[in-house]
Parts: structure tokens; C-alpha cells; sequence
């Protein structure tokens, strides 16, 4: 697992190991962000992507999750990766 660098140059490939050290899917981290429910995969999916930048706050903000979680720890396999409206019995 790579080490995290700081608040500063966030790589995508970074951003996706740091996603994954968190136990969270694409959507789960859009979510997290608090992103649009409609289109917040996609925005994850694009600062993952080689090439691409990954956005200063959103740099803070993942950084400041790995930091919770304390070090050389990683998310359960059974943490809720979103969230989801409970289901309705018919």
C-alpha cells in the first residue's frame, strides 16, 4: 500500500489505492464527498483516470478520511460501501 504524501499531488493512481484503502467504492466515495447522487461516479471515476488531476479540496478531504482511519489500519470488508434507502416490503 502506498504511503499517503500529504495534502499535495494527489496522483490518480493515489487517489484510487487511497479509495480502496478506505473501503470504498467509486460511488461510495461520492457519496462521501457529499457529490451529486446522479453524477458523482463519474466525477471519481475521471480523477482516477492516468492523466488526469485530482481536485485540491478533494486531495484534503480523502487525506483527512485516510487520517481517521489512524495508521496501518484498512476499512472493513463488511463497511457499507454506500447508502442506500432501506427496502420496502411489498
Amino acid at each position: 500500500m502506498a504511503q499517503w504524501k500529504g495534502y499535495q499531488n494527489l496522483t490518480p493512481a493515489d487517489l484510487r489505492t487511497a479509495r480502496k484503502t478506505l473501503g470504498l467504492t467509486q460511488s461510495g466515495l461520492a457519496a462521501a464527498l457529499r457529490l451529486s447522487p446522479k453524477n458523482g461516479d463519474r466525477s471519481v471515476r475521471i480523477w482516477e483516470t492516468d492523466g488526469n488531476t485530482v481536485p485540491g479540496p478533494v486531495q484534503v478531504a480523502v487525506g483527512f478520511m485516510l487520517e481517521q482511519m489512524g495508521p496501518g489500519k484498512t476499512a472493513s470488508k463488511t463497511a457499507p460501501q454506500t447508502r442506500r434507502k432501506p427496502r420496502v416490503a411489498d
